[in-house]
Formats: structure tokens, C-alpha cells, sequence
């Protein structure tokens, strides 16, 4: 933001510092909007995150996205690969300050990847809670662009668990407000086929079948297009009603100050009007 901005946001906030900060973050959502395709990663901390957008690329020594045992993604990772902008994310289960800086990345993406173990099971309250907080500010069904990405497959198959594949469809349906795609793919399969060339084992790993699903969200153009300016006119709609409120903040605090003027001269007046009585009340008694 340039100084002319920074001096008109120091004029808001001596009016209303609260709603200055609300239009100011406003604003700064509305320039996150891109003409390139946006994907990001959205989980808990350790869950592959990073993992499974390095087998994206195939990155097979992982060095791109930062992958560790300790939580290293601590801000938004960027990389451009064929088109599109790859986001990682910092893991929700961190702290309150990593989970803002994923939110407000995650709020920009044409296309979310939820990655999730198969090995912890179900979805945890703070996973569903992110889904639910992302779906709360979407003018549209978070499910229309999110994909869900089961990690760790070679150790769990969802083939072989009905009742846990059961449970995390119908927790997707409620935290989304649909039926989002779903595929599980094992990373370390992936990464060890690239190396030898196994196009069999490559194809079992589900990392082609998770690259199909990302090409064809990409190719729809049209829906992803229209995701994208339903979520820009949600935010200009924020912006406005922003506006709004400084604007009525400001003509109450010009009536307030008005009505303090005329409290603060009504003294003199009334001295002035019963002086003008008693200098009228001596021109009469003086003609008598």
C-alpha cells in the first residue's frame, strides 16, 4: 500500500479504527486475485502436505516443498510449475498465528487440497473446524473447490475400511456443503517408481489420478472463473458495507459534535438574550 493510501487509512482510523482495519484487510484480499490458475494444501501439521506437492512436480528429493517430522512450512511456499501457482500451507494444529497465515492463502485458491492420513482415521475437530470456518466466508459450496487427498494408502485402503470411508464422506458433506472429489494416493510409492520409471507402480500410487483431477478443475475454466468472481464480489460487497459504517460512524460523530456546539454556546445565548431584555427593559423605563 502506498503513502497516499497509508495517509487515508491514518484519517480512517482516527474516525473508526475498527472498521479502518476491517476495510484495510478488505482491500488487501480484493489484489490477492490473479489471472493464473492458484492450487493450495490445506491439513493438520505432518500430514504430507508438502510431500504430496513435491510428487505433483515430481520432486522426487522433496527439496521444492519443505518436508519434515518438525512442522517447517511457517508461511505461505510458493512455486510455479506448467501454469499454476502451488501453495503450501502452515498446518492448522501449530498456533493461531500459523492458522491465519493459512486462512488467508487458502482463501485465494481456485482449487484446495485437503490432505489427510488414512492412518490417524476420521477427521479431528480442528480439521473440521478449518473446513467449516473456509466454508462459512464462501458464496459458494466450499466442495466446489476442494479436493480430498488420503494420504498414506499403501498402509490403510479404504476398500478394506467401508465404515471409515463412510464416516469421512459424510464428514466432507457436512463441512463443505457437498460432495467434493476424493483419491487416496501414497506419496513414498509415487516417489520410488519415478526413480525406476515403474509407470505400473506410478498409476497404483494415485498421484496420476490426483494430477487427472487438478487438469480437469483447471480445464473447466468457466466454473473455476465464476468461483473466482463470486468470491471477488462477496468481498467487494464487504468492502462497501465497510464503507457504509465509517460513513455512518462519521455523520454521527458530525451531529454529536454539532449538538456539543450547541450545548456549549446555549450558556452564552441565554446571557445574550437576557442582557438584550434588560437593555430593552432600561430604553423603556428610561422613555417613561
Amino acid at each position: 500500500m502506498n503513502n497516499s493510501y497509508n495517509e487515508e487509512f491514518e484519517t480512517l482510523r482516527n474516525i473508526n479504527a475498527e472498521a479502518a482495519k476491517d476495510l484495510e484487510q478488505a482491500l488487501n484480499q480484493l489484489a490477492w486475485h490473479p489471472e493464473h490458475f492458484r492450487l493450495g494444501t490445506m491439513g493438520l501439521c505432518n500430514v504430507g502436505k508438502s510431500t504430496t506437492l513435491n510428487a505433483l512436480i515430481s520432486d522426487v528429493n522433496n527439496a521444492t516443498f519443505a518436508s519434515d517430522v518438525i512442522p517447517t512450512t511457517k508461511c505461505l511456499q510458493r512455486y510455479f510449475h506448467e501454469g499454476i501457482e502451488l501453495m503450501d500451507t502452515p498446518g492448522f494444529d501449530a498456533n493461531s498465528e500459523d492458522d491465519a497465515i493459512a486462512f488467508e492463502g487458502l482463501k485465494h485458491c481456485d482449487v484446495l487440497l485437503l490432505v489427510h492420513p488414512l492412518t490417524t482415521g476420521e477427521l479431528d475437530a480442528v480439521l473440521l473446524g478449518a473446513l467449516k470456518k473456509l466454508s462459512a466466508g464462501e458464496p459458494r459450496p466450499l466442495a466446489d473447490r476442494l479436493i480430498a487427498v488420503w494420504t498414506c494408502a499403501g498402509e490403510v485402503s479404504l476398500q478394506e475400511e467401508p465404515d471409515l470411508a463412510k464416516k469421512l464422506t459424510e464428514q466432507l458433506r457436512n463441512a463443505t456443503n457437498g460432495s467434493p472429489p476424493q483419491v487416496s494416493v501414497d506419496n513414498v510409492t509415487y516417489m520410488k517408481a519415478l526413480r525406476h520409471n515403474k509407470l505400473q507402480l506410478m498409476a497404483h500410487s494415485g498421484i496420476p489420478t490426483l494430477m487427472d483431477m487438478i487438469q480437469k478443475m483447471q480445464a473447466s475454466n468457466s466454473r473455476v472463473y465464476e468461483a473466482r468472481e463470486a468470491r471477488r464480489c462477496h468481498q467487494l460487497k464487504q468492502c462497501l458495507a465497510i464503507i457504509e459504517k465509517i460513513s455512518s460512524t462519521l455523520q454521527q460523530e458530525r451531529e454529536a459534535h454539532r449538538q456539543a456546539i450547541l450545548r456549549a454556546i446555549q450558556g452564552p445565548l441565554d446571557a445574550l438574550a437576557a442582557y438584550q431584555l434588560s437593555v430593552a427593559s432600561l430604553a423603556t423605563r428610561a422613555k417613561s
